[in-house]
């Protein structure tokens, strides 16, 4: 009989985020079809989270019931300087981590993490920096990222983002795409600056202009709260509706059911891209930039100033089904590919761990 491993999946799961829950299910979801189990750290656990595996929110009790553990995804090393909140709190938990596994020397792994081609002493905190020293392997969803391994001395390679691999993993909506009716998803997070302040401005005139669109609008990251902070127009028109998403299987179904996303955030964009959905960036981060490029999607990467395109998606005839039959071209399957490696190298990893403690009880025998 194949010894089973209890496995600590640890990331940014604490916070109601939509993209770096997803990636808990994911790598979760591949430990338990491994034959393992998966013991997701999270400190403020949401009924949400109900994914059949155990949720632990103390770490060092994380830690005394756990035999390995992997960073499953997310911004791990990009550097912090002015970190929020929620970060420095993530940052101590981060810490803490590492404090224990060394005590206890447990095997550390990564996968599909990411940072911002920093070098590895511009990453900040050191925490981050002793991350990257400390793992036994990882995948990085950057290229611009590889010279990190070289610089901390850890064996590892690039693969895509293993988001791309949601629609493998997490069935879709069968929602009908022939209707009449374009479903257009809006998750938009603008400021007070006087362009967020036209783009919202145009936005309000649109939803009131395009009665023959419906428009939803989502929250993929509420506040403690439950406080609604995306954009979202007047919901006394019938063409318009509003849904918090946090949920993983309801996310991906609501994603999957649109035929065009607009947003701000990169993975809720690459999980609707990954059911077949065209999905502009708009008021993107730069690394959304560089992956749009890699992807060759640049012209679906907006600036907040492109308000411009904003009005002639919507006003100019023809322009949203031109944009939405040009989006939904499928993602060039190498890149999907090259994603489910990840999945393959937490096996690989795994079962090297097994085999070192096999090999450590034959020794003492």
């Amino acid at each position: 009989m194949t010894p089973v491993l209890r496995v600590g999946i640890f990331g940014f799961y604490s916070y109601q985020n939509l993209g770096d829950n997803v990636m808990a299910y994911l790598f979760s979801k591949r430990v338990k079809d491994d034959g393992h189990d998966p013991i997701v750290y999270a400190k403020r656990r949401s009924d949400k989270m109900d994914w059949g595996v155990k949720i632990c929110s103390d770490v060092k009790e994380f830690i005394d019931s756990v035999d390995v553990v992997i960073f499953g995804g997310g911004g791990l090393l990009i550097p912090r300087q002015q970190p929020s909140e929620i970060v420095q709190d993530f940052n101590d938990d981060l810490g803490l981590i590492l404090e224990y596994t060394k005590e206890k020397s447990i095997k550390l792994f990564a996968f599909s993490i990411g940072g911002a081609g920093k070098d590895i002493d511009e990453i900040v905190p050191v925490a981050r920096q002793e991350l990257i020293r400390r793992l036994n392997y990882v995948t990085l969803r950057n290229r611009e990222d590889l010279k990190l391994l070289a610089q901390a001395n850890t064996e590892g390679e690039f693969l895509d983002d293993v988001v791309w691999t949601t629609s493998r993993r997490i069935s879709g909506s069968r929602y009908d795409k022939g209707r009449s009716r374009l479903r257009v998803g809006l998750n938009i997070y603008l400021g007070s600056s006087r362009r967020s302040r036209l783009a919202k401005r145009i936005l309000q005139i649109v939803t009131r202009i395009r009665k023959d669109i419906d428009f939803i609008f989502y929250e993929i990251n509420p506040k403690k709260d439950g406080h609604f902070g995306a954009f979202c127009a007047n919901l006394t028109q019938d063409n318009c509706s509003s849904k918090i998403l946090t949920d993983v299987e309801d996310a991906c179904g609501e994603a999957s059911s649109l035929d065009l996303l607009i947003t701000t955030r990169l993975h809720f964009g690459v999980i609707a891209m990954s059911y077949g959905v065209p999905c502009i960036a708009y008021s993107g981060a730069e690394k959304t930039k560089l992956l749009y490029k890699r992807i060759n999607r640049s012209s679906f990467f907006w600036r907040i100033g492109d308000i411009h395109k904003l009005l002639f998606l919507f006003l100019f005839p023809g322009a949203i089904q031109k944009i939405v039959r040009d989006g939904s071209e499928v993602i060039n399957p190498v890149i999907v590919e090259n994603a489910m490696q990840h999945y393959t190298r937490l096996s690989r990893s795994l079962e090297g761990v097994l085999g070192a403690s096999s090999r450590s009880v034959h020794h003492l025998q």
